[in-house]
């Protein structure tokens, strides 16, 4: 088990080092030199991330994150969803970068009164979800 959580541990820093746009490809080929059922494993947890991420987006949580992380664990397997990971984390990094801006160039209050507004309604499906499971 502590051999496992070191390999996950030395992908990740090695995925982390990686140039953005090559990253997912490069992950892929590192995947391609392992075991059969070490790639089963991922390939399985892949799936579970994507099914979890999936029904966390109808559900208070970070449902895209957890997409996300799906993808990039079953781009270990797919050249091509590697390669599309690639082309596409440029881009979602300039648009969090100019989300970042802008957020920055927001009023101090008017942050404010937005995080309430987000609290509320995640405790309103909170709440709204807990009743109709409740039942």
């Amino acid at each position: 088990m502590a051999s496992a959580i070191a390999g996950i541990r030395d992908e990740w820093r090695q995925f982390r080092h990686d140039r953005p746009g090559a990253r997912f490809r490069n992950h892929h080929e590192r995947m391609r030199h392992h075991s059969r059922a070490l790639v089963a494993a991922r390939t399985a947890a892949g799936v579970v991330l994507l099914v979890v991420g999936l029904v966390l987006l109808f559900m208070p949580g970070p449902g895209v994150v957890v997409i996300a992380f799906g993808l990039g664990v079953l781009a270990g397997r797919s050249k091509r969803l590697a390669g599309a990971l690639d082309r596409a984390e440029p881009v979602v990094r300039g648009w969090c970068e100019a989300a970042q801006h802008a957020w920055r160039l927001v009023p101090r209050w008017l942050r404010v009164v937005v995080m309430v507004a987000v609290a509320a309604g995640i405790a309103a499906a909170i709440y709204a979800g807990w009743r109709i499971f409740r039942a």
